[in-house]
């Protein structure tokens, strides 16, 4: 049975737990000034709305989709282990805002927001980024003195 409910779920004190998948209706607007958890399964909601004083829990790898708008402030809690380069929380038809708090972010990993999605994003350690510095300058060396030999 999926839920057909189609007015606002305004969540103003307390919290919600969106305890299975689909059992948020992609058919009501989504006001939260409390506690959302959406972390255990996907789930799809006609819009988002995370005020100030609001709290989204996500898991990575349970996507939480807004068909409609999703603005973005409060805190974020993610939980999981994050796997791969870039992995997606937050899927909306145009997102505004950003949350002033994140906990739970794994380590070597950045929030993305862009237009339509939040997102996870691998982000490569110092030691790396060094390494790739340093072959790049090794390469234009070698280009520059084949340049200079010719």
């Amino acid at each position: 049975m999926s839920n057909t409910y189609s007015g606002v779920t305004n969540i103003s004190a307390g919290g919600l737990i969106a305890g299975a998948p689909g059992v948020l209706s992609p058919f009501s607007n989504m006001l939260i000034s409390a506690l959302l958890d959406a972390s255990s399964y996907p789930n799809t909601v006609k819009s988002l709305s995370v005020a100030s004083g609001g709290t989204l829990d996500l898991g990575i790898g349970n996507l939480l989709t807004s068909t409609g708008p999703a603005g973005l402030a409060g805190t974020l809690n993610l939980s999981g282990a994050a796997g791969g380069r870039l992995i997606e929380l937050l899927a909306d038809s145009s997102e505004s805002g950003t949350f002033a708090a994140v906990t739970g972010l794994p380590a070597h990993y950045a929030l993305q927001y862009s237009a339509k999605e939040l997102d996870l994003v691998a982000v490569p350690e110092p030691s790396t980024l060094a390494l790739l510095g340093a072959a790049a300058i090794g390469l234009l060396a070698h280009a520059w003195r084949r340049r200079r030999v010719a």
